[in-house]
């Protein structure tokens, strides 16, 4: 696929088919170990080294966890799935392929891919870096399925070795429960920040470029209404709700 024949999707959902759910059955024998994080272990607190970029966490708490991918331009992560977890990606810049079994979608800043549980995706920068957030629930960086890899790390588990210590850790916040964020991206590229739904509705900021809600409702529903500044024309935010901004960084 060139760059010139790539119109990215604004909107992608990935349902589990039944090639995903072959693809785990081979993949998920008696000697498979899909572990759980334990909520007070800080080993993914620093920035992850990947062999396709690096990856950060920017916000977590009992049941949300946010990541900052970047994604080297020609590489791609490995085709993956989580049993147990919805993701969602939201792409903040760059040019990139999403790949599931049944197919390619091109993505661009603005598109958010809704990937269910068993879903197996891949994603490759065409036109890097490629930044993304993952977000996912319910929080469990351990759940991770991989099918194929680039790099020779088929059937292998996440990695948290090559973590390394960024200038914007991550902070607790004590009026949100369990919750940590990261006020500014490693390389320095996003900020991050808490916003009511409120707040947003009455003073939107055009710098934004996503809103993502942190309530127990959207939990729940397994929905996530995900916003985009150009969204709140139509879909108010939930003005009970908070919500994670996300802008380039103006440091």
């Amino acid at each position: 696929m060139s760059l010139t024949s790539l119109i990215a999707e604004q909107h992608v959902v990935l349902e589990a088919s039944e090639k995903d759910f072959d693809a785990l059955n081979r993949l998920i024998t008696h000697s498979t170990v899909i572990k759980n994080e334990q909520p007070e272990d800080r080993s993914f607190d620093d920035v992850i080294f990947k062999p396709w970029g690096n990856e950060a966490r920017v916000y977590v708490d009992n049941f949300y966890d946010l990541w900052l991918l970047r994604i080297s331009e020609g590489e791609r992560t490995s085709l993956h799935s989580h049993a147990r977890k919805l993701t969602q990606l939201l792409c903040l810049s760059g040019v990139g392929v999403v790949t599931s079994l049944n197919g390619e979608h091109p993505i661009g800043p603005g598109s958010v891919v809704r990937i269910a549980a068993g879903a197996f995706h891949s994603t490759r920068a065409v036109d890097g870096p490629l930044y993304l957030i993952e977000v996912e629930t319910p929080r469990n960086k351990l759940d991770l399925v991989r099918l194929e890899d680039a790099y020779s790390r088929d059937a292998t588990h996440y990695e948290v070795e090559t973590g390394v210590p960024a200038a914007s850790p991550l902070k607790r916040l004590p009026h949100l429960p369990g919750a940590s964020i990261r006020r500014t991206s490693p390389d320095g590229a996003f900020d991050f920040a808490i916003r009511t739904g409120m707040d947003i509705f009455y003073t939107p900021d055009p710098r934004d470029l996503f809103y993502i809600p942190l309530g127990i409702r959207a939990l729940l529903t397994r929905s996530i209404p995900v916003l985009r500044p150009q969204d709140l024309v139509q879909h108010r935010p939930a003005t009970s709700e908070t919500y994670i901004s996300v802008r380039p960084s103006t440091h």
